[in-house]
């Protein structure tokens, strides 16, 4: 059976698209050049497109217009205004009536914990330009609903005393506001799908809370592997970075996937990731073969080093690695993941993961293996350098039929497995 493709698109709007925007993200035009030529490419694929809007008014409690300090002036774009301040006069509301609402609010968006207020510059605003969606992409847009679909497009942001970077729900809800509420009329369509291509601005708000709450609203936890973030047709606000590098780890460790509208790659008659499916791999004679020469490798009852990057090539076209670790795995002792995890981080690694085996086994003699035949195996296998060290216990019941402390570690592109066996 075909598998359905939606694509969702946040805020590809003029004012954060264009670099004369009121709030110009940097890149962001070559973003929409690129999302444009993808959907052009893939409009035979794609099944559903939806398209949120930030949709503002000019009195918005995240617009200059809405306080001032004691001196009555507003504050400039990009001020950061804490509950604290407010409640020390620091900042007021221009209009006292919204004085205890203003406070209130800057007060439960520390406690989300997801941002502060940050002044914007007015942007987005209701029947302006800058509210639009970017030309290029409108084309391609276009072109897409000539083949007899319709674009959905879904506004947030109207009500004026709270954010709404989620394309979900706003920062700070109001039950007696309902377009301020969870939108499950768009949890439910996105979740329909199959695959869920995800693309827009800005990376570091928008984006990220958008994301964030569908893999927390979700009906089906397993819905979030159906995720793929579109990295090159989406940019960062400049100052908000880190934002952006936590979003990213946070979604690669919960199994969202990543790819770029150049090496991004379609087949509708493909089999749905799955846990069936992965059982199914098990069972096949290649992955059984495999086994069998690592159980044979354990049978010596000495510290035995195996590369194979079969293992992960059988898994990938299903899962990414992070995946595969929390569904086939299941359990995860030690997880770490670093842009670069040099020799001296490995090396002490490595001989704490062996030294715990060894005292599990009441065997804390001289070191298993030394330091420098360890990282000659290591740098003859992963020429590129390693990313991730990831430590599997010996409860988890794959690896029981190695009768071993094994772990993985990972550059980009490759992966050492490495089975440490002592007799008891």
């Amino acid at each position: 059976m075909s598998q359905k493709l939606s694509l969702l698109i946040i805020d590809p709007q003029i004012d954060f698209c264009d670099p004369q925007g009121a709030l110009y993200v940097p890149h962001a035009e070559e973003d929409m050049r690129r999302l444009a030529a993808f959907i052009r490419q893939q409009k035979q694929q794609i099944e559903s497109i939806h398209v949120t809007l930030d949709s503002h008014h000019l009195v918005h409690i995240a617009h200059p217009i809405f306080w001032q300090d004691a001196e009555g002036k507003n504050p400039p774009p990009f001020t950061t205004i804490t509950a604290s301040e407010v409640e020390l006069g620091r900042w007021k509301t221009a209009n006292p009536s919204f004085q205890i609402e203003g406070f209130q609010y800057v007060r439960r968006l520390e406690k989300n914990g997801r941002y502060s207020l940050t002044i914007w510059p007015p942007h987005c605003l209701i029947g302006s330009r800058g509210h639009a969606v970017h030309p290029e992409l409108f084309a391609a847009l276009l072109e897409w609903e000539n083949e007899f679909h319709t674009v959905n497009y879904w506004t947030k942001g109207s009500y004026f005393l709270t954010e709404h970077f989620s394309a979900l729900k706003a920062d700070v809800q109001f039950p007696s506001v309902p377009e301020t509420m969870l939108n499950k009329k768009l949890l439910q369509q996105i979740e329909q799908s199959d695959l869920i291509l995800i693309a827009g601005e800005a990376r570091t708000h928008c984006v990220a809370s958008t994301v964030r709450d569908l893999a927390y609203h979700f009906a089906d936890t397993d819905s979030i592997h159906k995720m793929v973030l579109l990295t090159d047709a989406m940019s960062d606000i400049p100052g908000f970075e880190k934002h952006a590098v936590d979003f990213m780890h946070e979604m690669k460790v919960h199994g969202c996937k990543t790819s770029t509208t150049k090496n991004f790659q379609f087949n509708p008659e493909s089999p749905k990731p799955s846990k069936d499916k992965l059982f199914e791999l098990i069972e096949t004679d290649e992955f059984k073969t495999l086994t069998e020469h690592l159980k044979t490798l354990n049978s010596t009852g000495n510290v035995e080093l195996t590369f194979t990057a079969h293992l992960i090539n059988l898994l990938q076209d299903y899962l990414s690695e992070e995946q595969i670790f929390f569904e086939l795995y299941f359990h995860v002792d030690n997880f770490e993941f670093t842009e670069e995890i040099n020799r001296t981080q490995m090396e002490e690694t490595v001989q704490m993961v062996i030294h715990n085996y060894q005292r599990f086994l009441g065997n804390e003699t001289e070191p298993l293996i030394d330091n420098k035949s360890l990282w000659t195996l290591v740098s003859a296998v992963l020429p590129d350098g390693i990313t991730r060290i990831v430590e599997v216990g010996s409860n988890v019941p794959f690896f029981n039929i190695f009768q071993g402390c094994t772990f993985l570690i990972f550059s980009h592109s490759r992966c050492l497995v490495l089975i440490v066996n002592t007799s008891p």
